[in-house]
């Protein structure tokens, strides 16, 4: 059994028995051999986190390389979820995994919005259709202490950015280039206009995470187009637009140089943005889709095209 340290918020003392041995690597430190007894801590307190210290014997060392399992992800592994608001269920709940001798790789507690009710996450030696691990399912589901036992499949997830430096790889994953122009699009007969999204679509396409925003010397042309929709939206927003977004507006005519004659630049938006939310802007060429424009919101980063519309149709 290899056990980590979990949120606990009974007072007794627990112990764990297995029919074989314990194996914990503390945090660096080399992986230790424990001997079949692990005792919780007897004096638990109520602090921030609740968190459950682990007493041990340990009685001699081993590597990790001579443990393979330690080293790897066993594919022979079972995920439950278990959910209950019993002070003290997790005693009577591994008394189970005692009787059928299953061992325990993982337990991890997480708070509920409910107050003082807990989930349970365990992850199991074994597989469902296993007889020792079917038969410590039904008798966990049984069980009157548990509210809900939940097997979680491990299911394949489609690939996701997991740091913000990753957002690069799906930055230009556009369904158009910003450049591809519908027939219909009032700038698709233009070279000019098709020219110069051609251009900012380069510089969007170039950036990286950690590289500044590229600042754009916009044409008078765009400027007039930004002038013509300033003044027909400024009356409109006055009217209708809440008290929260009018405030912000005048925050960012002082930071950022918003006004009628001038087209803010997105690197001085982002600047703001990121002093004051920590969220952050970048620049894309075209449109994303929508699982990638996610991707980037969870990094705090907001994708945001850089070009004008075109002059014939600024609304």
């Amino acid at each position: 059994m290899m056990f980590r340290c979990f949120q606990y918020q009974n007072k007794r003392v627990l112990s764990l028995l297995s029919s074989q041995y314990l194996y914990q690597r503390p945090l660096g430190g080399s992986m230790t051999k424990l001997k079949k007894h692990c005792f919780f801590s007897t004096q638990l307190k109520d602090d921030n986190y609740n968190q459950t210290d682990v007493l041990h014997d340990a009685s001699d060392s081993i590597s990790s390389s001579s443990h393979p399992s330690l080293n790897s992800f066993d594919s022979n592994r079972t995920s439950v979820l278990i959910m209950t608001d019993r002070v003290g269920v997790l005693h009577d709940v591994l008394r189970f995994f005692w009787k059928h001798d299953v061992n325990v790789t993982r337990i991890e507690s997480r708070p509920c919005t409910k107050l003082g009710k807990f989930d349970f996450f365990v992850d199991l030696e074994g597989q469902t259709g296993d007889y020792v691990v079917d038969r410590l399912l039904l008798d966990l589901k049984r069980f009157d202490g548990l509210d809900k036992v939940l097997i979680l499949d491990d299911k394949e997830v489609n690939w996701f950015p997991r740091h913000v430096s990753e957002l690069d790889l799906i930055a230009n994953r556009t369904l158009d280039a910003g450049t591809d122009l519908k027939a219909d699009h009032p700038g698709f007969h233009d070279p000019v206009y098709r020219a110069r999204r051609e251009e900012l679509a380069k510089f969007s396409q170039e950036h990286k995470w950690d590289k500044s925003i590229s600042r754009i010397d916009y044409t008078k042309e765009e400027i007039s187009t930004w002038i013509t929709v300033w003044d027909r939206m400024e009356p409109l927003l006055e009217k209708y637009a809440c008290k929260e977004y009018l405030s912000s507006l005048e925050l960012m005519k002082d930071h950022c140089e918003y006004s009628c004659d001038n087209i803010p630049q997105q690197k001085d938006i982002s600047s703001f943005l990121q002093s004051h939310t920590n969220f952050t802007m970048r620049p894309v060429s075209g449109l994303l889709s929508s699982r990638d424009f996610l991707n980037g919101l969870a990094f705090r980063t907001f994708f945001c095209t850089q070009y004008i519309r075109h002059h014939s149709k600024p609304l």
